[in-house]
């Protein structure tokens, strides 16, 4: 198979019936405007090919790795790139090599225990090996619903706190904006002034911003949507990126990366940077700027169900955990806590 543009539209170029067979040419809809979505049609294409050529084995036969693909088509329609591609990694590299080959109708307690025996050899922590089992878990009820398996869904989760992370000030975010790169200085502000995760910044295009109402449309974790203020300095740091034309950026997306014809991905290099030349000695991440601005706000007093709102969370519960981090980080936060969202300040 083959994806090409022609003539403004998306042409999936592809044999139905095997190398022997008649060439078929299937031109995408106008709405399929990049290739994302076409690779994404091409990949259920070829899932439905090998399903009609392979002897799929009887459900109740099936192993974890027999279903595990079929599995990952329901999973990408429902769920951000960016977990369905750590779901992936994650039966690739651990699932598989532990539990790919036992029959998913006698997974038990003990397949459980030896997942997690397995991982803690393997030099992992407590709350990754959850989150893994946690997939599995998921893996298994589509199996349970879908195919009417009766498999044992794990619940045994190994104990792991949430680790409180040191947050920065309100002075130290401003001081890491300034220094900043064009481009890493928009992206930052993005991850604070608007508290978005790091994949969710990222995707952002420019047609996700409406500079009218000054707002910006954020596809969130899970494949939901909300809308979110764009303050003035957010705006005006968007000014700042390079635009780039639709012969090298067809899908628009703010945060561009020329040589890798990708959103930009790795910014690690640009933080140590703009950390190093603002004078900044705590170590920081992409998601310590959301943790950051969480705590601002709780310790502001703000409405805990606008934060909820604010950050985007399901549960509550999750959003209850800044109450944590905001008394760990008030003696830091207690000069700065007054000032404006942002304020400008120069580095020293």
């Amino acid at each position: 198979m083959a994806v090409h543009l022609k003539n403004g539209r998306w042409v999936i170029d592809y044999r139905p019936h095997g190398r022997y067979g008649k060439r078929v040419r299937l031109k995408l809809p106008e709405s399929v405007t990049g290739m994302d979505q076409a690779v994404e049609i091409e990949r259920s294409l070829k899932a439905a090919r090998r399903s009609r050529r392979e002897e799929i084995p009887t459900p109740q036969d099936s192993t974890v790795d027999d279903l595990f693909p079929e599995y990952l088509a329901w999973y990408r329609l429902r769920r951000s790139p960016r977990t369905v591609e750590d779901l992936e990694y994650t039966h690739k590299r651990h699932i598989s090599r532990i539990l790919g080959g036992e029959p998913l109708s006698g997974l038990g307690i003990s397949h459980v225990t030896l997942y997690q025996t397995m991982r803690k050899i393997d030099g992992v922590a407590n709350r990754t090996i959850n989150k893994e089992l946690d997939y599995l878990s998921g893996f298994l009820r589509w199996c349970r619903d879908t195919h009417m398996i009766l498999c044992e869904v794990p619940r045994d989760r190994l104990p792991a706190k949430r680790p409180i992370p040191i947050v920065l000030t309100a002075g130290e975010v401003s001081r890491i904006v300034e220094a900043a790169e064009p481009i890493y200085r928009a992206f930052f502000l993005c991850l604070y002034a608007t508290a978005l995760r790091k994949a969710e910044a990222r995707m952002l295009k420019w047609r996700d911003i409406d500079r009218e109402n000054m707002s910006v449309r954020v596809i969130q974790k899970g494949g939901s949507f909300k809308m979110l203020p764009v303050p003035e300095i957010l705006a005006g740091a968007l000014e700042g990126v390079p635009r780039h034309g639709e012969d090298v950026n067809p899908e628009g997306y703010i945060f561009f990366n020329r040589a890798t014809g990708k959103p930009i991905y790795d910014v690690r290099d640009a933080i140590r940077r703009a950390c190093q030349k603002a004078g900044v000695v705590k170590k920081v991440t992409p998601h310590l700027f959301r943790h950051s601005v969480a705590t601002h706000m709780m310790e502001r007093k703000i409405n805990l169900r606008i934060i909820q709102l604010f950050l985007g969370h399901t549960a509550i519960s999750t959003t209850q955990w800044y109450t944590h981090v905001g008394a760990e980080s008030l003696r830091d936060a207690q000069e700065q806590i007054e000032k404006p969202l942002l304020v400008h300040a120069k580095p020293q």
